[in-house]
């Protein structure tokens, strides 16, 4: 231990910092557990004891010297770590400054390898800041990728749901920047885990809150995409529909076609308005509604005439002269000239970065009331919570007013939000409050 603290004495103020794995199993401490830690000089890989008194040991040294607000730490893939310490109890004082490269250079577009060593993790962080974009990607990474490793996905991670078949906790695995359009991807990675992303209904039966008194709400956003395009569009007849409080996909109906909707035509409208925004054209509606080639072209026109604003953006393909499509909030991406995924990438998104930034906000409502009330998992445009069942109203308002409020990322956004209640996850009941 004393060699290992001269080691870290001597470390420089710039360091980059991985795991090995990449994914930390705090489920299973006979996996193997490594903290990798290099300078310009030197590398050391640092075993995470499974004992703990030697754990609190090694965390205490990580601490005292690589953890100072004076030091800037340049990650691949944080969150594991962090997930690690939450998952073990450990409370880290981390007051680095920290650039987690796998996140950033997903945000940009580019999709490397993790870096060998310290000079190139620090060459390839120097090559986003001197981009024309680096601005706008260091605020989304302040604002979202480093509170999300930092604490948010660690304490969703590290709270179990219990599973009655397996008779123990289960554990969810978010990966930052996973998916395409930037949502988190979750996966059973942990060697006890589970994926609310790909709940079916045994699992929803079996898995239950591992305090007694508990029950859940769901919370999920109310018509997200068509919001979306809304404020990114500023289609002022869109947004009548939506601040009217009528059911969206009628009130369409009825002004594209002047006929009372039913729940039959509602589908209708429900499968046809945004392909059609997200540039599904005549020939593509008449094979998947089976109507005649007549009928998809007027409901196509009729979309464009009652919408301009709306499929004029849709339109657009905000591709760079280097070739990648950028988002609102400057996330890039590269398109084979699909042109349906551009249009549905410029808004999911953005919309991903919304969701996110909800969930960052719910977050620390919930640490403000954790005596009765956990934030347990994020599904997409939905957030899963377990309550006190006495408290439960108290709760629900103060997420619901989250959820629905405005920010200065996204000024002018407005957005609802439906909630759902029960004892179990395959039993919700939809409730208003």
């Amino acid at each position: 231990m004393d060699d290992l603290a001269d080691t870290l004495e001597n470390l420089s103020s710039q360091l980059f910092l991985t795991t090995d794995p990449y994914t930390l199993d705090f489920t299973d401490l006979n996996r193997r557990a490594i903290l990798v830690i290099m300078d310009k000089d030197v590398r050391i890989d640092l075993p995470l004891p499974k004992e703990d008194r030697a754990f609190k040991e090694t965390l205490g040294l990580i601490t005292h010297y690589i953890s100072r607000k004076d030091i800037i730490i340049i990650g691949w893939n944080l969150k594991s770590f962090f997930s690690y310490l939450k998952g073990r109890n450990a409370n880290l004082l981390f007051e680095a400054q920290v650039y987690d490269l796998k996140y950033l250079e997903s945000y940009y577009g580019l999709e490397n390898n993790p870096p060998q060593s310290f000079s190139e993790a620090k060459n390839r962080l120097g090559l986003l800041r001197k981009s024309a974009s680096w601005k706008q990607l260091d605020d989304i990474h302040k604002r979202i990728h480093v509170p999300l490793l930092r604490s948010v996905l660690p304490c969703l991670e590290s709270f179990g749901l219990n599973d009655l078949r397996l008779g123990r906790a289960v554990h969810a695995h978010y990966e930052i920047e996973g998916q395409v359009n930037g949502r988190l991807l979750c996966s059973k990675q942990f060697s006890h885990g589970y994926s609310p992303h790909n709940m079916g209904e045994k699992d929803k039966s079996a898995l239950k809150p591992t305090q007694y008194e508990k029950i859940f709400l769901y919370f999920d956003f109310k018509h997200m995409e068509a919001s979306m395009i809304q404020w990114l569009s500023k289609d002022a007849v869109l947004g009548g529909i939506l601040e009217s409080g009528e059911d969206l996909y009628c009130a369409i109906w009825e002004k594209i076609t002047g006929i009372a909707c039913t729940d039959k035509y509602r589908e209708i409208c429900k499968s046809l308005f945004l392909p059609v925004v997200y540039g599904q054209g005549v020939k593509g509606l008449t094979d998947r509604l089976k109507i005649s080639e007549n009928s998809a072209k007027k409901l196509v026109n009729n979309i464009y005439n009652l919408l301009p604003s709306a499929l004029s953006w849709a339109g657009q393909s905000n591709i760079s002269s280097d070739g990648y499509v950028i988002d609102y909030f400057g996330r890039r991406r590269k398109f084979e000239n699909d042109f349906y995924k551009i249009r549905n990438y410029r808004v999911q998104a953005p919309a991903s970065i919304v969701c996110l930034n909800k969930l960052i906000k719910l977050f620390n409502i919930i640490e403000k009331n954790k005596d009765i009330s956990n934030l347990i998992f994020h599904l997409h445009d939905g957030y899963g919570i377990i309550v006190d069942e006495r408290s439960w109203h108290k709760i629900a308002t103060l997420v619901k007013d989250a959820l629905e409020g405005e920010d200065e990322l996204y000024p002018g956004l407005k957005l609802r939000v439906t909630c759902q209640m029960g004892e179990k996850l395959n039993a919700m009941k939809k409730i208003t409050f």
